[in-house]
């Protein structure tokens, strides 16, 4: 039988994989569960843990959320499926009552883990940039390959709470000490300045939007006080200048330049003809898309200098013409040999890679992930199919899955059937986006009402209040900010829907509240 040192150290140790595990390996995730789970039954003492758990009813209300995944069992028909999301859900219940039954961490013991987390997703983004910068065989066709060991926007979470939890070493340590400084500052800068070469529009989002209130909180503090002023210029100022970049995109992208099509040229200079489309009314920077076409002149210089034929597709599966047209109207030239002539070797890369403007080209500006997003939204009011686009396919949906809500209103579709009911929704609406992108909600919240109808969603709304009340002495700026992070994350993503995201909230949930104490000295 193992001592209780060497317990402590096992326990230690699990903490430490998950926090490595979260950005790099599903398996090494399972690895430390299985490590904490174990450990936490073979040191026993369960009277000792009981007596604990009776003094910390927010463990009770934090895993009610697992059990109303249990309960909805009653009305679910798809058990393959509701079996499977069971396991996945079982971190909410366990992992709280292992932190929250044992010794709480000490300041130490918490910074260990923390930095353990800092330091492997500094790792993680530095090998993202290898890839980024072509040291590697793997070709970046978009932003999402940046993260190359889990999904870009459960990497872009990561991110966020590590922004913050650098944010609360910096600002709460009242032990300054200029090396440790310094290393903050460098990574927090690098982190941000990663968040927008990653493009991740949910990381960028959440961060913004939890700023305002992380700031709040702080001038709620005692170390926050006598900023508050200066706080708050900085964060108008912040406002100001986000909203005003947007409002300048906009104009920038909605800036159109007009065409006489009384006088639109009939032959290019090697004589063929050229076809205008001028009741198609696409752009792309300010130039329309659908003048000036000559096929003929288009697939034979394009078989020059490319070795995909012209009625190929590029790396992202779109046809190479169509990439091409939108790639030579964003540079202002006319689509036929003179146009592809004057293309770089970079351009034609790009057009094969699935570039469609070469804004593109600039992988450290935001207005290409801005510009993107407009495109995404005018093409979706415009033909009303979102097909291959990330965020206007968010909204179709959650308008499908807020139809199907409506058929399952009171006690929601049940644990399991949740998918089954979604795609059953697109198919009764005939709805225009295409099979593979028919997914779910990618809202938690929504997710949450349709598999659990009113009455299982005010239950869990409840859970959340009291797991609230009964753990906020234990709430300081990493927790407050967490939770937020989460929040927002719900109305972006099925956040609980995976492993990884059930973990993200359950692991550290547990370790910023149930697993340490918050006293004068760790604030």
């Amino acid at each position: 039988m193992l001592n209780k040192k060497t317990h402590r150290n096992i326990f230690l140790l699990g903490s430490v994989i998950i926090v490595v595990a979260l950005p790099l390996s599903p398996f090494l995730l399972t690895v430390g569960l299985v490590i904490l789970a174990a450990n936490w039954v073979a040191e026993l003492g369960f009277k000792e843990k009981l007596q604990l758990l009776r003094q910390r009813k927010g463990i009770v209300f934090f895993s009610i959320l697992f059990f109303v995944h249990l309960a909805w069992l009653f009305n679910t028909s798809n058990f393959s499926y509701a079996l499977h999301d069971i396991k996945i859900k079982f971190p909410l219940f366990f992992l709280p009552l292992i932190y929250g039954t044992t010794q709480a961490l000490s300041r130490h013991e918490f910074k260990i883990i923390i930095h353990f987390f800092l330091a492997t997703v500094l790792i993680a983004t530095l090998i993202s940039v290898f890839v980024f910068l072509g040291f590697t065989s793997i070709e970046p066709v978009d932003h999402r390959k940046l993260s190359v060991f889990i999904s870009h926007i459960r990497f872009s979470l990561l991110m966020v709470l590590s922004v913050y939890i650098l944010i609360s070493l910096l600002i709460c340590n009242k032990h300054y000490q200029l090396v440790p400084w310094v290393y903050y500052v460098l990574t927090l800068a690098w982190f941000l300045f990663f968040i927008i070469l990653l493009g991740a529009f949910t990381g960028a989002f959440i961060l913004f939007f939890v700023s305002p209130f992380a700031l709040f909180f702080w001038f709620g503090t005692k170390q926050g006080k006598n900023y508050k002023p200066i706080g708050t210029l900085i964060l108008v100022l912040l406002i100001v200048g986000v909203f005003g970049y947007i409002g300048f995109s906009v104009y920038k992208y909605s800036s159109r330049v007009k065409i006489d099509e009384s006088k639109l040229e009939k032959y290019t200079v090697n004589g063929n003809r050229y076809a205008h489309f001028p009741s198609i009314s696409d752009y792309e920077n300010q130039n329309r898309v659908w003048f000036y076409i000559c096929d003929k002149e288009l697939k034979t210089e394009w078989e020059k200098r490319s070795n995909i034929k012209f009625e190929g597709k590029d790396m992202r599966g779109q046809f190479i013409r169509s990439t091409m047209l939108r790639y030579l109207t964003s540079l202002g030239y006319r689509k036929d040999s003179v146009g592809v002539s004057k293309l770089t070797r970079h351009d034609i890369e790009m057009i094969e890679n699935g570039y469609t403007n070469y804004i593109y080209k600039n992988r450290l500006s935001v207005y290409p992930r801005l510009y993107q997003l407009f495109w995404e939204i005018e093409m979706y009011l415009k033909h009303g199919n979102p097909s291959g686009h990330s965020f206007t396919q968010r909204i179709e949906y959650m308008k499908n899955a807020i139809r199907a809500i409506k058929r399952n209103f009171w006690f929601g579709s049940g644990t399991g059937d949740v998918n089954d009911e979604i795609i059953y929704q697109y198919n009764i609406d005939k709805s225009k986006l295409a099979k593979q992108w028919q997914f779910r909600a990618h809202n938690q919240i929504i997710t949450f009402f349709l598999a659990f109808g009113l009455t299982g969603f005010l239950i869990i709304i409840l859970s959340v209040y009291g797991f609230l009340k009964s753990e906020k002495p234990n709430i300081d700026f990493i927790s407050f900010t967490f939770l937020l992070i989460v929040l927002f994350s719900m109305l972006n993503e099925d956040t609980f829907e995976t492993q990884a995201g059930v973990c993200f909230y359950a692991f550290f949930a547990s370790l910023f509240i149930f697993g340490r104490k918050l006293s004068s000295e760790t604030q």
